[in-house]
């Protein structure tokens, strides 16, 4: 799955088979950052989402259940900020 955020945040992300997620500065594409799911889920990722009321990212793990990220919002609306997530 490929999914863009909206507004200011711009990121992009998108998903591995299992258990891996990519987060790309959609402002420049040359930072990323790779979110690997707990080792102890071994789990396709059913899906991607960015919430549309808030700053977080959400991934589905199939039948094992949700992961929730927190965007550091202020962070990536100032333009000089290195971090993702």
């Amino acid at each position: 799955a490929v999914k863009f955020s909206r507004g200011a945040i711009d990121l992009l992300v998108y998903s591995e088979h299992e258990t891996t997620c990519h987060v790309v500065d959609a402002r420049t594409y040359n930072t990323e950052q790779v979110l690997h799911m707990s080792p102890a889920i071994s789990a396709d990722i059913s899906g991607i989402s960015f919430c549309p009321t808030g700053p977080r990212l959400y991934v589905g793990l199939g039948d094992a259940g949700i992961v929730e990220y927190q965007i550091d919002s202020i962070a990536r609306r100032s333009f000089g900020a290195s971090s993702l997530i």
